[in-house]
C-alpha cells in the first residue's frame, strides 16, 4: 500500500483529480476499522513495521485514504472482489464509494492525462 497510496497522494496534493480503483483483497482497505497488517508467518511484526515506517514520515494507510478524500479523490471498488473478501457496501468508510467494473475503469482511464497501474 506504500506505493500506490503515495503515489495517488503526491498526485492530489499537485492538484491533479485522482481515482482509485480497488480490487482483490485491496477492497478491504475501503471497509470501516480496517487496519494495515503484516500477513502469515511476518503478522507478529506488523507493530515493528508500523513504527519503521512512521519513524521515515510514512502515514498509515487509513490516514492516506481520508487525506485523499478530502482532496477529491474518487474512490472505486470491485463488487465481485466484495464478496469474495466479505466487505458490504453498509462496511464502505466512505459513502461515496462507486462499485464498479473493468468497463467503468477502462472508461475513466481513457480520458485520463496520467495512468499509473500497480499490482
Amino acid at each position: 500500500l506504500l506505493s500506490p497510496l503515495g503515489l495517488a497522494l503526491s498526485a492530489a496534493i499537485s492538484g491533479r483529480q485522482v481515482h482509485l480503483y480497488f480490487q482483490g483483497p485491496g477492497t478491504r482497505l475501503l471497509k470501516k476499522g480496517y487496519t494495515a497488517r503484516l500477513e502469515g508467518i511476518s503478522k507478529p511484526f506488523t507493530g515493528f513495521a508500523k513504527s519503521a515506517l512512521a519513524k521515515a514520515g510514512h502515514l498509515p494507510a487509513e490516514e492516506k485514504l481520508v487525506q485523499l478524500k478530502e482532496l477529491g479523490t474518487v474512490f472505486y471498488i470491485c463488487g465481485g472482489s466484495m464478496d469474495h473478501f466479505g466487505v458490504k457496501e453498509t462496511d464502505f468508510v466512505f459513502e461515496d464509494i462507486i462499485q464498479a467494473e473493468y468497463f467503468t475503469i477502462l472508461e475513466v482511464m481513457e480520458k485520463a492525462d496520467v495512468q499509473v497501474i500497480l499490482q
